[in-house]
């Protein structure tokens, strides 16, 4: 096998990045769908874990980076797992899970900025910052409606329950973090506001800045996706 068929096998490959983002896929996808149902809690705790884990791999680089995020994934795990057996308010749970979704996802896009190569995984880590942004500020918009209830308000007919579950925070998150704002979630409160900005800023930006990187390194090779010698 020749130094171009070895590159281009290399550019392929699907490592660490790629198992998170599926994770990361399955999650989303399931989170609608158990939003109300009875074992909804215990099957999205699950779905958690496991991105939990997939999460840990992936910043297992350094012993450091692992030890801080395997105490925030503990601690974050273990108070939302507390706050269903025990019925209480998940709001006690929300500063541990944002601590260590905003750990992991800063990690990662550390090591994505300074990649000295692009493969297939590379972008596939990408994918998982953005995934992850979108799921640090489900967390912050919760949080925020649970301190000042009535922060997001439903402007239309459909549910007059108002915003309440992980898919209505989960929902606007993302409507908000793409830009495209439909409309039928609205936030009321200063800091709900605030919220909305930094999560609309923050989604434009990474863009921009990831797919700069990315261009900037295919340029450097003169070719698309090959490998940037350290």
């Amino acid at each position: 096998m020749n130094q171009a068929e070895h590159q281009a096998i290399h550019r392929m490959q699907l490592e660490k990045y790629f198992w998170l983002l599926a994770a990361l896929v399955v999650l989303l996808v399931l989170v609608p769908v158990f939003d109300n149902d009875t074992w909804g809690a215990p099957v999205l705790g699950i779905i958690s874990m496991l991105t939990l884990v997939l999460a840990l791999r992936t910043i297992a680089h350094e012993l450091r980076t692992l030890i801080i995020g395997l105490v925030l994934g503990v601690a974050g795990y273990g108070a939302s797992t507390y706050a269903y057996i025990m019925d209480t308010s998940p709001l006690l749970a929300l500063p541990f899970q944002l601590a260590f979704y905003g750990f992991v996802n800063l990690s990662l896009l550390r090591e994505i900025l300074t990649a000295h190569k692009i493969n297939a995984d590379t972008i596939c880590g990408g994918i998982c910052v953005y995934l992850l942004l979108g799921l640090n500020f489900a967390i912050i918009f919760s949080a925020i409606e649970f301190i000042q209830p009535g922060s997001l308000m439903v402007s239309n007919s459909f549910d007059q329950d108002g915003v309440k579950t992980p898919m209505d925070f989960v929902y606007f998150s993302f409507v908000t973090l793409t830009t495209l704002g439909y409309g039928d979630i609205v936030p009321v409160s200063n800091a709900a506001r605030s919220a909305a900005i930094a999560t609309s800023v923050s989604g434009v930006l990474f863009i921009a800045v990831f797919i700069g990187r990315l261009v900037g390194l295919t340029t450097a090779q003169g070719m698309p996706y090959l490998d940037t010698e350290e």
